[in-house]
């Protein structure tokens, strides 16, 4: 069974060109379980018996909430004072670190204790994130080195797997990378179902429904440059009240799409545990 099924516009493209041999390979999978009906069409597109394919939606949308506490938690993990505001750009790609920091810059005469918590989507530019910083006169600071002395200007770097999740619950506003450059963009429903305001580029391809629900809710914001970015972050920094009301209408966007882990258990109990083909 494939459970949560997504395809991205390039896999589609990838797996379109070996078309023979990826119908051949679906032959085994006994069901498809499809995040949007646009990854159900293209499964089917594909190859796979459309008798086998069901839409159960994103398990993602199911997220347990964070235990209690988590927030107060991370504010003393970071060394954050009470007076300091964080913003985080999660799971950024290269050519996008740039315009963080930039509008980072741009953006402290509103916000003069504001911190950035910059987590590349691949741990391994870490190095070279921490150069950029440097060369901006600033200094840096590892996640994995804290808690510890921190700068009043430092940059934090996540430098560990597995925490961007739960480091969202201390944002003020959250950028989503991958974004901001054709890379396809990145999971914006984990900040949202945080209630923080999001905000993220053009580049959402493999991410088309959860972006349109976020910006059809008045959640998130688009932005296509450094200048749009900076705008953004400006608007909802100045504005508490403007990222709340954000941060609610995701939420209430994301949760109203909840249920998609029962889906999935009911279909595997249905076809996989019965025997039977899925309505």
């Amino acid at each position: 069974m494939i459970a949560n099924g997504r395809l991205s516009d390039r896999a589609f493209r990838r797996y379109r060109r070996v078309r023979a041999f990826t119908r051949r390979m679906l032959r085994d999978v006994t069901v498809f379980g499809m995040q949007t009906a646009e990854d159900a069409r293209r499964i089917i597109a594909l190859g796979a018996d459309p008798e086998r394919v069901v839409v159960t939606g994103n398990v993602k949308t199911d997220a347990r909430p964070d235990a209690a506490g988590v927030s107060e938690l991370w504010q003393r993990l970071l060394g954050l004072a009470p007076d300091e505001t964080v913003w985080i750009a999660g799971s950024t790609h290269r050519g996008e670190d740039e315009a963080m920091l930039e509008a980072h810059a741009r953006v402290r005469d509103v916000s003069p204790r504001l911190v950035l918590v910059l987590a590349p989507r691949h741990p391994e530019r870490v190095p070279e994130i921490v150069a950029l910083i440097a060369a901006r006169g600033w200094s840096a600071v590892r996640r994995s080195q804290l808690p510890g002395p921190r700068g009043r200007d430092s940059v934090i770097v996540l430098d560990t797997v597995g925490e961007l999740a739960q480091l969202y619950t201390i944002a003020s506003v959250v950028f989503v990378g991958g974004s901001l450059v054709p890379a396809g963009g990145h999971n914006m429903l984990e900040p949202a179902l945080r209630r923080k305001p999001v905000i993220f580029g053009r580049h959402t391809e493999n991410f088309r429904e959860p972006a349109a629900l976020l910006l059809d809710a008045g959640a998130a914001l688009a932005v296509h440059d450094t200048d749009d970015l900076t705008l953004a972050l400006r608007r909802l920094l100045v504005d508490p009240a403007l990222r709340a009301k954000m941060g609610e209408a995701g939420f209430e966007a994301v949760s109203s799409r909840h249920g998609a882990v029962g889906e999935t258990v009911a279909v595997l109990s249905r076809f996989l545990l019965q025997g039977t083909r899925p309505a």
